[in-house]
């Protein structure tokens, strides 16, 4: 689970910012705390929402745990710069590092990992095992363009010969690499395999137009997917009857293919595997598997309807809403909550949804989830604001201050009554993060 996460010098963020998953004081919905903690571990939520007006830097908080993703995942390339947009607005942050920085509750351990880093190398790396009565140091790394230095923790090297191939590693890792990554990569295990499973198996970060990878081809072979979205789609009265996948032959859609190019997908492609590549005749984005024998085919996923007789009538997911097009890349998560502890991070939860559909997607994660899934969501949907709904301090809020600087606070420093009208209060500006917007007589009209 995720207990912090704070961010430095990168995108709308010039001095630290943190956000925290840690419960405060308030009494209600016990429910949507996490459970088994031990008593030495702090009680988390399950959910957040971040509010706060246009370019206040909400997507940048979402943007910013991708990109640690990407780095810990994706590594880096020999001489390749590491890829950051520091703080704009003042001159010393051009060349200053940005740092980001996540707590996380991993099984019965809590640990704290970390980076720096500039364009050309990893400034400071560092891994803390954080116990009830003090913290262990995994490792903690000073770096330059040129060098790699890395301190390793005597409790986590059992003997001489693996501090000798934990200098080895050191030696090897390239300045712009992450040494967890580098580690990891070379088949060391917890608790430097824990912390990157999180980043590789619990994380996913969903912006407004991600879309399930290769969704088409998961649909097609996962018959329990199916028969979810069938349940989901009635339970969101989108009158929508199923979901399912249609093989259409490649020369229909793609017409005048090269052979040539025909047979670099067969030879990419093993049996029942597909590919994800661009139309170019549409730019859509399409799959294709290959069949036995080695018949391409495309495949389409297919939104079924009903007439006035119950007949189904099949409609192509490009010919669907907006909305119905987001939920079928939303609903997966729902399903991905009822047994894993997974920490989905949601920028734009409104997007294209009506505010019913966004309160039942949070209604129905308190009532499926497992106890240790979290869903954190920015948003502009006033509906949610509702202390029927949520906790105090699962409500944050960005916004920007006179030096355009992103910064980020929860509406529990400001001890509203229970009764109160969240709502109301944040339009009137009680909490800050609304848009100041001048009157239409002023704008010239």
């Amino acid at each position: 689970m995720l207990i912090r996460f704070s961010v430095q010098n990168l995108y709308s963020f010039d001095e630290k910012a943190e956000f925290s998953m840690v419960a405060g004081k308030t009494q209600s919905h016990k429910d949507h705390i996490g459970e088994g903690f031990r008593a030495s571990d702090p009680r988390l939520l399950k959910s957040a929402l971040v509010y706060g007006a246009n370019a206040a830097g909400k997507s940048n908080l979402a943007k910013s745990m991708f990109l640690a993703q990407q780095l810990v995942l994706g590594g880096m390339r020999i001489g390749a710069e590491l890829p950051r947009l520091p703080f704009r607005l003042r001159s010393e942050c051009l060349a200053a590092p940005t740092t980001i920085h996540f707590e996380l509750l991993l099984g019965d351990s809590a640990y704290s990992y970390g980076f720096s880093f500039v364009a050309s190398h990893i400034v400071e790396e560092w891994l803390v095992r954080i116990g009830p009565a003090s913290e262990k140091e995994v490792f903690r790394r000073k770096g330059k363009a040129t060098e790699t230095k890395i301190e390793f923790g005597s409790s986590f090297i059992s003997n001489a010969k693996d501090r000798q191939y934990f200098e080895f590693l050191e030696r090897g890792t390239r300045p712009n690499q992450l040494f967890l990554t580098e580690a990891v990569a070379r088949n060391v295990k917890a608790p430097y395999s824990s912390v990157f499973d999180w980043f590789a198996n619990k994380l996913t970060v969903i912006f407004p137009h991600t879309e399930l990878n290769q969704r088409e081809s998961l649909i097609r072979s996962d018959a329990a997917l199916r028969s979810n979205y069938d349940e989901y789609f009635k339970a969101f009265d989108l009158g929508v009857a199923g979901v399912r996948v249609v093989e259409t032959d490649i020369d229909a859609l793609m017409p005048g293919m090269p052979e040539a190019m025909k047979n670099d997908l067969r030879s990419q492609l093993g049996p029942d595997k597909a590919i994800e590549m661009v139309n170019p005749a549409t730019n859509a984005k399409i799959i294709i598997m290959k069949k036995e024998g080695g018949e391409l085919v495309v495949l389409r996923l297919i939104i079924l309807h009903e007439d006035e007789h119950q007949t189904s009538i099949e409609f192509d997911i490009q010919e669907e809403s907006d909305g119905t097009q987001r939920l079928v890349d939303l609903i997966p998560a729902l399903i991905q909550f009822q047994n894993h502890d997974k920490v989905f991070i949601i920028d734009e939860l409104d997007r294209s949804l009506h505010p019913t559909l966004s309160r039942t997607f949070f209604e129905v994660f308190y009532h499926r989830s497992n106890s240790r899934a979290q869903l954190i969501a920015t948003t502009h949907d006033l509906d949610l604001l509702d202390l029927e709904l949520l906790r105090k301090d699962e409500i944050w809020f960005i916004e920007k201050d006179r030096r355009g600087s992103s910064r980020v606070y929860s509406l529990e420093e400001f001890k509203p009554r229970f009764d109160n009208d969240i709502r109301k209060g944040y339009l009137l500006g009680r909490f800050g993060a609304i848009p100041i917007v001048r009157k239409p007589q002023g704008l010239g009209w």
